[in-house]
């Protein structure tokens, strides 16, 4: 009865051997993984850096807006100072 006992552990050795994996490929993948390890451990961070740019077409727009109210505010004192002029004329 221990031989059979025996006789059916070999067998199951073999048959546990021949299914587990062949030891080169487990080699690799071992590598493999202390490698990826190195690289987790060794992780560089990447600052992002965000350039926010205005158009030429945006700074023209804000120049010629600027040209009109300078326009605007000479004309208005113009006509002040006119209405200045008509009302001392009269006096």
């Amino acid at each position: 009865m221990i031989k059979s006992v025996k006789l059916g552990i070999e067998g199951l050795r073999t048959d546990v051997q021949k299914k587990s994996l062949p030891e080169n490929k487990m080699d690799k993948l071992f590598e493999r993984l202390a490698k990826s390890i190195k690289l987790l451990e060794n992780f560089v961070a990447q600052k992002i850096i965000q350039d926010h740019h205005i158009s030429k077409i945006i700074w023209a727009a804000v120049a010629l807006f600027l040209v009109l109210c300078l326009v605007s505010a000479g004309w208005y004192s113009t006509y002040k100072s006119l209405d200045s002029y008509k009302a001392n004329d009269t006096k």
